[in-house]
């Protein structure tokens, strides 16, 4: 059988040895999936080199740089040619996901979202907590990115009185947490060190790719494919957010956040417009009484939402950019979209927690509007020599999908196939359509 050469080194981490007799493999990292995959297939001459791989804790080097630490936990003899063993396994997050809470946790009133980390996942090693994001991308990157995100304003505010509910992991446990501070549970490249941030758009770009009809631009850039999917079907015009935002005895509020296109918004309120007259009720915070809006409605909530319904708009499109209450005359929809977008959240502790969920709830709806995928031969960009990683930034100029602008690499696959070498699949999105976080 023959023996190829990838750019991949597996360490066994209890052994103290490692292999690169590796003839295939996937290293699949999402900043929005709980836990890094892979999958590798080894081929050894002496067998007692694969036994017993099952739980063995490994670190995964791709070009040189470490990506991931890990898990072998499934091992399969005899799908592939030869004496060859399959090993599949995930980051050591997978650790916090299939470890439930000890139901002795207690979350005091005071406790930081870092020391309840701390507390909740210290049974599986977790030993401190880390909010510098860009540290742990330029060890998978292998070259430096700069960024101008400073520390994140979630580190050292007071999480409350959360509760753990009986058989819950304790990825699931902070995870909910994390949802209403505006941020995620990420790992890092120390097995002891958990990561929470939320994506960095204000990055470098690491990688760039220009994508033309002319080919030997394209080959320039080692793409062997591209594709860009424009998904309007959940595009949401105005996002309700509601919850209790104290104990059990005090009173709901709601929080409306609405967004227009400059000029559209304006027009379909215009002398002349199918709207002409018409008069929109806005009760969207309870408390303060109903407004009659005939032109630019009031905006509550958060800038992170309008501005990305702003964005993403199409031109052209007209919208109903107010909350259209059912008790409300009617009024004519004909060529104008209007559609609610309604989250209720009664775990949330205050309304910036409140925002942060309707935020990330919005963001599921709205990053849909943009999605590109690219596929490059090898692991490394070749002007910058980065590894290619996630939460990170590429420019795109791509004229065959006519793509120009910079995109939040969410995915990143590294691959090794036989007869096909080393290749890299990327899924990206707009920065800021999938918006973590009211304030981000």
């Amino acid at each position: 059988m023959p023996l190829y050469e990838p750019s991949i080194q597996i360490v066994y981490e209890n052994r103290g040895t490692s292999t690169t007799r590796v003839v295939r493999y996937s290293v699949d990292s999402a900043f929005m999936t709980s836990t890094d995959a892979f999958s590798f297939t080894l081929y050894e001459e002496d067998l007692s080199l694969v036994r017993d791989l099952e739980l063995e804790p490994v670190a995964i080097y791709i070009d040189g740089n470490l990506q991931l630490r890990g898990r072998i936990e499934v091992t399969e003899v005899g799908r592939g040619p030869g004496f060859s063993v399959v090993c599949q396994g995930r980051d050591y997050i997978a650790d916090l996901v299939e470890c439930h809470v000890d139901p002795a946790l207690s979350v005091s009133t005071n406790m930081t979202i870092e020391q309840i980390v701390k507390q909740a996942a210290k049974p599986v090693g977790i030993a401190s907590v880390s909010f510098d994001a860009s540290l742990w991308r330029n060890v998978r990157a292998g070259v430096d990115i700069s960024t101008t995100l400073g520390v994140q304003s979630f580190k050292s505010t007071p999480a409350k009185d959360y509760k753990t509910n009986p058989g819950e992991g304790i990825y699931q446990f902070l995870s909910k947490i994390c949802a209403r501070f505006g941020c995620t549970l990420q790992p890092t490249t120390e097995r002891n060190i958990a990561l929470l941030c939320a994506p960095d758009y204000v990055q470098e770009a690491a990688y760039s790719v220009t994508r033309s009809f002319a080919s030997p631009q394209s080959a320039k850039n080692n793409v062997i494919a591209a594709s860009a999917k424009r998904n309007y079907s959940k595009f949401p015009t105005v996002v309700l957010v509601s919850g209790k935002t104290g104990g059990s005895g005090t009173s709901r509020k709601t929080i409306s956040a609405t967004s227009y296109k400059k000029g559209v918004a304006k027009a379909a309120f215009a002398p002349g417009s199918i709207l002409e007259g018409v008069k929109l009720m806005d009760n969207s915070t309870a408390g303060t009484g109903a407004t009659s809006i005939t032109t630019t409605p009031t905006v509550t909530g958060s800038d992170n939402i309008q501005e990305t319904i702003y964005a993403l708009l199409p031109e052209g499109v007209p919208i109903f950019p107010q909350r259209i209450l059912p008790s409300v005359d009617y009024v004519p929809t004909e060529g104008v979209l209007y559609r609610l977008f309604y989250v209720k959240d009664d775990l949330s502790k205050d309304l910036n927690q409140l925002m942060n969920v309707g935020a990330r709830a919005a963001a599921e709806r709205l990053k849909d509007c943009l999605q590109y995928e690219i596929q490059f031969r090898g692991h490394k960009d070749p002007e910058t020599g980065r590894t290619y990683s996630a939460d990170t930034i590429i420019n795109v100029a791509d004229e065959i999908c006519d793509v120009y602008e910079p995109l939040w690499v969410e995915r990143v696959t590294h691959e090794y196939e036989p007869g096909s070498g080393p290749t890299t699949k990327m899924t990206c999105w707009r920065p800021g359509s999938f918006g973590i976080g009211a304030n981000t």
